[in-house]
């Protein structure tokens, strides 16, 4: 379903503006972020050694945004009734692509670019119709978490500012997890009912290799009182592993492959992830904070934390990690 969007960019028939872009918000300093509470869902940026959040009651207003940060350019795509945030690269053949909402497809967002009036999905960054049909976006780096963790991991953080009052209106009723999404109903095909279509998972990998992680899973494999969650997978021809904060959002994966070796990772004493080989402590970001190879990074595998109704959606084969062998899709 396409949206009927008039000259203006709004919707025809409709005062709405949710389907404008966001350009280029006001950044503000977290000291000076008197507009944010401590529990505010955020979708966090980290490139080029800076950061910035770009709070969910921002974004919901938009939807999509289009960015410049620290000379990077980037797509945001945000869907709050299915708990998705992702961030792509919008540079294709060598040229950038502003994009805005245009309708409904799959169960969430249809997004367009201004240049060639393409259309493309959000959560596989390809283009299904127009002159770049085919096309695919980069993914790139982004995390899921409240506005005080992603200030512990970033104290210097900048944060988008708009007026306080756009916290209320068009989609400020949605809360991450909530059972019987409406936009169910646009789904391609029956909703796959391996897990409740509102359950926040981890989904990891392309359409080939797609796994899902629920989070109460990994929360479950916390030892002890442990606050972070550390395992190491294969998926694909990739060995990987996940950082996950239990009881949070915030979770990434990286490969374990670095500087040709496999690294294995565990929780020193103190609740810290540290490496088996340069006995290094790392952070959510992949990054090593002390040891031999202080600064360097981990490489990023494309994952995203989202609703399961919209990660089986896009990923209908996924294996379930921690679910019983005949626990596969159902045929069409």
């Amino acid at each position: 379903m396409l949206y009927q969007i008039g000259e203006d960019g709004r919707l025809k028939y409709s005062h709405a503006a949710y389907v404008l872009p966001l350009h280029d918000p006001d950044w503000r300093a977290a000291d000076a972020a008197d507009h944010m509470r401590s529990d505010d869902p955020v979708l966090g940026l980290y490139y080029h050694g800076k950061s910035w959040a770009l709070p969910w009651w921002v974004i919901k207003n938009y939807h999509v945004a289009n960015l410049t940060l620290d000379g990077q350019a980037v797509l945001i795509a945000f869907c709050e009734e299915c708990s998705t945030g992702i961030a792509w690269n919008p540079i294709v053949n060598g040229r950038r692509l502003t994009f805005h909402a245009a309708g409904m497809y799959n169960g969430s967002i249809l997004i367009a670019d201004d240049q060639t009036k393409s259309y493309w999905t959000p959560f596989t960054g390809e283009a299904l119709e127009g002159p770049l049909k085919a096309s695919k976006l980069k993914q790139m780096e982004l995390i899921q978490c409240r506005w005080n963790e992603w200030r512990q991991l970033h104290p210097q953080t900048f944060v988008a500012y708009v007026p306080e009052e756009l916290r209320g209106g068009h989609g400020s009723s949605h809360f991450p997890g909530r059972q019987d999404n409406p936009l169910e109903r646009w789904l391609l095909k029956p909703l796959d009912e391996r897990l409740a279509s509102g359950d926040p998972v981890l989904g990891v990998g392309d359409v080939d290799t797609a796994r899902t992680y629920p989070l109460s899973v990994l929360d479950a494999l916390a030892e002890h009182e442990a606050k972070t969650v550390v395992l190491a997978d294969t998926l694909g021809n990739d060995e990987i592993v996940i950082f996950h904060e239990r009881g949070s959002w915030l979770t990434t994966v990286f490969n374990r492959k670095f500087r040709g070796k496999m690294l294995n990772f565990s929780l020193d004493d103190g609740g810290r992830v540290v490496d088996s080989i340069y006995h290094s402590h790392w952070n959510y970001q992949g990054e090593a904070l002390d040891g031999p190879v202080a600064g360097q990074k981990l490489r990023p595998v494309p994952s995203r934390v989202e609703e399961w109704y919209m990660w089986a959606a896009f990923h209908p084969a996924t294996s379930i990690f921690g679910s019983t062998p005949d626990a596969t899709p159902k045929a069409d």
